[in-house]
């Protein structure tokens, strides 16, 4: 049960960190901007 916890915030981690990168190639590159981070996870 305690490793069930573990990885869910190892989960929540990385989804949060995908999404930060995401963000960053958008204001790096105009081309990206018409795409959300949303449509990128669905």
């Amino acid at each position: 049960m305690h490793n069930n916890i573990i990885i869910r915030r190892k989960k929540i981690f990385l989804n949060r960190a995908s999404t930060a990168s995401t963000i960053y190639e958008q204001t790096q590159s105009p081309s990206k901007m018409h795409i959300s981070p949303m449509e990128k996870q669905v």
